[in-house]
C-alpha cells in the first residue's frame, strides 16, 4: 500500500513444491481459476492434496492451474494468480475443478461453457467451489445431479436451475460431480474425498497437518442461524428459521407468534433486544436481501423477484428496495457488488445494520 489510498495488487506463481504440469501422478487435478476466484477456496481444496503426498511418500497427486485464456487472475482478495497455462492445455483425464467467487455469472463465456460440456464427457470428477457450481449449472453439466453452493446463492440457484438437486450443505459428491460451498469447506471435502481412497489414518493424518481439529460432514449447514445473527437465542432463532421460509407469503407478525407459543409483544422485545430492530423491519430486511440476491444472481424481471420476496406491487418493492439500498432494483442489478459476498454482509438484516448507521 502506497499512501493508504489504495489496495497493493500481488502476484503470485503456482504454488512452489507443487508437482509440476508434465510429471507424472497417478492421479490429477485441474483447477480452472476465474476472475474474483475465491483464493481461500482453491487453497483449502489444493493444500491436502500436497500434504496427502508428504504423507503417501510420492507425488501421488498433481495439479496445474489454468485460466481462460491463460493470464494471471486477480482473486476475489486482489492477490493475482499465474496459472501454469490457458485452457488448452487442460489434462483431458485430470479431476476438472472450477473455481469461482463473487459476481460469478459475470465471468460465464461461450468459450467456457464449451470446454466444460467437452469435459464433462472425459473427466474423471467435475467440480466447482463456492459459486462455480453456477458455472457448471450454465453448462447443463448438473442437472439430475446432487449439488451445492455457497450459501448466499442457494435462492438463486434454486430458482433458476430446478432441474438440480441443491442442498444447502458443505459439499456434495454425486457420481462424477463434487460442488463445495468454498472457503474451509474445501479442507473437509478434501479430507472426506481423501478418506474414502486411502482410509481413515492418513486423512487425519492430512487433517492434523493442516490443524483442522474437526472434519465437518457433507450434512452439517454451511452457516448456522446462530452464527450467522451472533444470537444462541432459541425463540429469535426460530422466529427467523419461520421468515427464512415465508418469504414469498410473508407470515403477520401475530401469527409467527402463535406459532411459536409466545405473544407479539415478547417477539418484538427479543428483536429490539438482541437485532435492534423491529421483527417488522429485519421481515422486510430478510426479504429485501433476498430480492437483491436474485436480481443479482438470476434472469427473474423485477416485477417477477418482487412476487418471490413478498411484494405485491412494483412501486412498492421498487420504494423498500431505495430505502435499503440506497437504488432501485432496475439500476442495482447493473452495479457491480463491492468484493466478497454480496459486499460482507454491510447491510445484514438486524444487528450488523445497525452498527454501520
Amino acid at each position: 500500500m502506497d499512501d493508504g489510498s489504495a489496495w497493493t495488487v500481488t502476484e503470485v506463481a503456482a504454488p512452489s513444491g507443487s508437482p509440476a504440469v508434465g510429471r507424472k501422478a497417478a492421479c490429477r487435478f485441474a483447477f480452472v481459476l476465474l476472475p474474483d476466484f475465491s483464493l481461500m477456496a482453491l487453497t483449502a481444496t489444493l493444500e491436502p492434496l500436497r500434504h496427502a503426498n508428504h504423507e503417501l511418500g510420492r507425488d501421488h497427486y498433481g495439479w496445474s492451474l489454468h485460466s481462460v485464456d491463460g493470464t494471471a487472475v486477480a482473486s476475489s482478495s486482489g492477490v493475482r494468480v499465474t496459472p501454469d497455462a490457458g485452457l488448452d492445455t487442460v489434462d483431458p483425464q485430470a479431476n476438472l475443478i472450477i473455481c469461482g467467487g463473487p459476481q460469478v455469472t459475470r465471468h460465464v463465456s461461450r468459450p467456457l461453457i464449451g470446454f466444460i460440456r467437452r469435459a464433462a464427457r472425459h473427466a474423471p470428477m467435475l467440480g466447482g467451489l463456492c459459486t462455480a457450481a453456477r458455472v457448471l449449472a450454465e453448462a447443463g453439466v448438473l442437472d439430475g445431479y446432487r449439488a451445492t453452493i455457497h450459501w448466499e446463492s442457494v435462492d438463486g440457484l434454486r430458482e433458476t436451475f430446478p432441474r438440480i438437486d441443491i442442498h444447502d450443505s458443505l459439499f456434495e459428491f454425486d457420481r462424477e460431480r463434487m460442488t463445495c460451498a468454498g472457503e474451509t469447506s474445501g479442507i473437509d471435502m478434501m479430507v472426506t474425498w481423501l478418506a474414502a481412497r486411502h482410509g481413515q489414518g492418513l486423512a487425519s493424518k492430512v487433517a492434523a497437518q493442516l490443524l483442522h481439529s474437526r472434519v465437518r460432514s457433507a450434512s452439517e449447514p454451511q452457516s448456522p442461524p446462530q452464527l450467522r445473527y451472533a444470537t444462541r437465542n432459541p425463540l429469535l432463532l426460530r422466529a427467523i428459521d419461520l421468515m427464512s421460509q415465508h418469504v414469498e407469503e410473508p407470515l403477520d407478525i401475530m401469527d409467527i407468534a402463535l406459532r411459536l407459543g409466545c405473544s407479539r409483544r415478547q417477539i418484538e422485545r427479543i428483536f429490539s433486544y438482541q437485532m435492534k430492530c423491529s421483527p417488522v423491519a429485519f421481515y422486510r430486511n430478510l426479504r429485501l436481501d433476498r430480492a437483491r440476491q436474485l436480481l443479482s444472481e438470476t434472469r427473474l424481471g423485477c416485477m417477477e423477484v418482487a412476487t418471490a420476496c413478498g411484494f405485491l406491487s412494483a412501486t412498492s418493492f421498487s420504494k423498500a428496495y431505495r430505502q435499503r439500498f440506497g437504488v432501485t432494483p432496475h439500476k442495482d442489478r447493473g452495479i457491480p457488488r463491492l468484493g466478497g459476498h454480496d459486499a460482507m454482509r454491510l447491510h445484514a438484516p438486524g444487528r450488523l445494520e445497525a452498527r454501520a448507521n
